[in-house]
């Protein structure tokens, strides 16, 4: 395939060749324009040649270069020519999860991977809208004669600022609740949602880099507090996928608006 050919649905990375084979397979059998790259040497090799696959299906350990690191180098490539990647492995740590979703990744799968999981998520993926490509504006030029902070100043203003933010944090969540990291599931699903993007309890949990357990009681808590909602998946009954009620993305763009609007002083 080359840069000139049609571009497929998906690049499946895996070194296992046997893995590598039932997945092509399967997924070519569900629809979808698929080609194969036994490492991520060879993905890379593909992506230079111009092979832009939608999706990108990659394990996670691999021998030299593995999927984590396989996916930072592809970063360098503009936004929308990045392929949506859903990572799957035996046996990845808690480490290894926390760095696949903060790497942007729409998934993690487990081996032995369910097949009609997989297909869900990658069709779901191709019928969202593609991004806008965004037009950078200029930050606006500010005055020579600015007065600038004085060096001895700058620590007092962070922790106002610090202050201010941890008073606002507070004041928008019912008694109870832990601020910071309700706040850092609020913020991140607000930003999940705003990218159309389904995301399940469990990345969630991950990607709050807080403990599993922790992560969960306090997802378990804005869903009691009535700011978010679990939506059980039709096709795993053992998955469920999150969403804010009105009451929590209320919450979110007022407390975004007081923060905007705080004073500067």
């Amino acid at each position: 395939m080359t840069a000139t050919d049609p571009q497929p649905d998906v690049m499946v990375v895996e070194d296992d060749p046997v893995v590598l084979d039932e997945l092509v397979v399967s997924l070519r059998r569900a629809g979808l324009a698929c080609v194969a790259a036994h490492d991520a040497w060879e993905a890379l090799e593909q992506i230079q040649r111009g092979i832009r696959p939608t999706v990108m299906v990659c394990d996670i350990r691999m021998p030299e270069l593995d999927g984590l690191e396989l996916v930072q180098r592809l970063s360098r490539l503009e936004a929308t020519e990045r392929p949506e990647v859903i990572f799957v492995s035996g046996h990845a740590g808690f480490d290894e999860a926390v760095a696949a979703m903060r790497l942007g990744a729409r998934d993690l799968l487990t081996k032995p991977i369910d097949l009609r999981r997989l297909i869900q998520i990658i069709k779901e993926i191709r019928l969202e809208p593609a991004a806008p490509t965004a037009v950078p504006t200029p930050p606006p030029a500010e005055p020579d004669d600015a007065p600038a902070l004085p060096p001895e100043e700058m620590p007092l203003k962070v922790l106002r600022d610090l202050r201010r933010l941890r008073r606002l944090r507070i004041q928008h969540l019912p008694a109870g609740l832990v601020p910071e990291a309700s706040w850092e599931i609020l913020l991140d699903l607000y930003s999940c949602e705003s990218k159309g993007i389904k995301i399940s309890v469990t990345s969630l949990a991950v990607a709050t880099g807080a403990p599993m357990t922790s992560a969960l009681r306090r997802i378990q808590e804005l869903e009691s507090s009535g700011f978010i909602d679990r939506l059980p998946d039709g096709f795993d009954r053992r998955r469920a996928t999150l969403r804010l009620t009105p009451q929590g993305r209320t919450a979110v763009e007022t407390f975004a608006r007081a923060y905007l609007a705080r004073d500067t002083a």
